[in-house]
């Protein structure tokens, strides 16, 4: 694919929020694949955490939550975005917790409007579902692959999150 945003070997890549204001976006062309539901989970270890969301590193995506919707009938986060752009979402399941355990959001899908990818919109939904989901005291599985690859596949982003927050 193109080469914007991408690490040359010459200099240290710039964060697009940098630039732009946004925060903790993914490099240029990471959103450009949203998945599809049904996607596989990837497996996660770890004993269930004792962490709190506010004993984690403070975000500069704090800012940009409020402006995130949340339709729990329909499972689904959303950002509104400038002008015609339309909306960033992300869809989830809220499933029963195994063994009575606690109730699992399933994410299973993360979109972009094409032109507005690479920007973090999808990383702010993101954000915003695992937070509601935290504060909830659900567990999170992450079927959509943006979530489990490129979102929690950064060590800063999964700090934000205690061990056992994701499951399989």
């Amino acid at each position: 694919e193109g080469g914007e945003g991408k690490a040359t070997g010459k200099r240290p890549r710039e964060e697009p929020w940098e630039a732009t204001g946004l925060p903790e976006a993914a490099p240029a062309g990471e959103e450009a694949r949203a998945c599809a539901p049904g996607e596989s989970a990837s497996a996660e270890a770890g004993a269930p955490g004792t962490s709190a969301l506010a004993e984690a590193p403070p975000s500069p995506t704090a800012a940009f939550l409020t402006r995130v919707a949340h339709d729990e009938a329909r499972g689904r986060f959303a950002l509104p975005l400038e002008g015609t752009l339309g909306e960033s979402e992300l869809l989830y399941e809220l499933r029963p917790g195994p063994g009575g355990g606690p109730a699992v959001m399933d994410v299973v899908h993360t979109g972009t409007p094409e032109e507005a990818r690479g920007k973090g919109y999808a990383a702010v939904v993101t954000a915003a579902a695992l937070d509601h989901a935290l504060g909830r005291g659900w567990r999170v599985r992450a079927s959509c692959s943006y979530v489990r690859d490129r979102f929690l596949g950064e060590p800063r982003r999964r700090a934000r999150y205690p061990a056992g927050f994701v499951v399989d």
